[in-house]
């Protein structure tokens, strides 16, 4: 990655569901939801397997909160059944989000470590704790010589350097010099996530995202250090 220092700003912990920036408004596509992981009953058939969605978009009949429900469930399998000709063993109904919405979580979800690491005066101890919730690298931990910590989750990428400034980089490829933003400040990046256009965005001819969904259930709660 570029090694250009700039000022930066600290960040604050915050939940990685609740987007608190000023372009909040501009997010106004409709959440919905995704069967996945649907277990198709084949007979052991994997061509005819393979040939059946493994995706498929939630009806409006069934976007409902009561998603846990036994009659519920059976309702949709029954759908499914009837849609596509062939009976199921199991599935997940998966909430969606736009595009800038997950991008905006990730965001969250990195900056809550960023600032607890920063908290806990960047010590060993608290990098190594968030390990297990993110990619950690470190000259304490290992994975670099430089001075900064970076932290990974997805495609956010966060480093605290030593002389205590922060940089923020979307990099979807996760490659030297493809990131998509790039910046040493958090409200412009932030900015800058809302003005990306809906999926696909393409860059230098490159696909950096084909869907205008995130599955924000994917995303892990991070728990700070006592």
């Amino acid at each position: 990655m570029k090694s250009t220092i700039g000022v930066g700003v600290k960040p604050m912990i915050i939940n990685q569901y609740q987007i608190k920036t000023k372009g909040e408004d501009k997010m106004k596509e409709k959440q919905g939801y995704k069967i996945v992981d649907i277990k198709w009953d084949t007979d052991g058939g994997k061509a005819l397997f393979d040939s059946l969605p493994q995706e498929i978009i939630l009806p409006e009949q069934f976007c409902t909160e009561d998603k846990d429900d036994y009659d519920y469930l059976d309702e949709v399998s029954e759908w499914l059944s009837d849609e596509y000709g062939y009976c199921q063993s199991g599935f997940r109904i998966q909430k969606t989000v736009s595009l800038k919405e997950w991008l905006m979580m990730q965001f969250n979800y990195c900056n809550a470590i960023a600032s607890d690491i920063s908290e806990h005066n960047k010590s060993k101890e608290i990098q190594e704790y968030t390990k297990q919730f993110a990619e950690i690298e470190s000259p304490l931990v290992g994975g670099t010589d430089e001075k900064w910590i970076r932290i990974n989750w997805g495609d956010i990428y966060i480093y605290l350097y030593d002389d205590g400034s922060i940089r923020y980089q979307l990099d979807p490829l996760g490659g030297y010099g493809s990131e998509l933003i790039d910046t040493f400040d958090s409200k412009s990046f932030t900015a800058e996530i809302l003005t990306l256009k809906t999926a696909p965005v393409i860059r230098n001819n490159v696909v950096c995202y084909e869907e205008e969904t995130g599955y924000p259930d994917d995303i892990p709660m991070y728990i700070p250090m006592k």
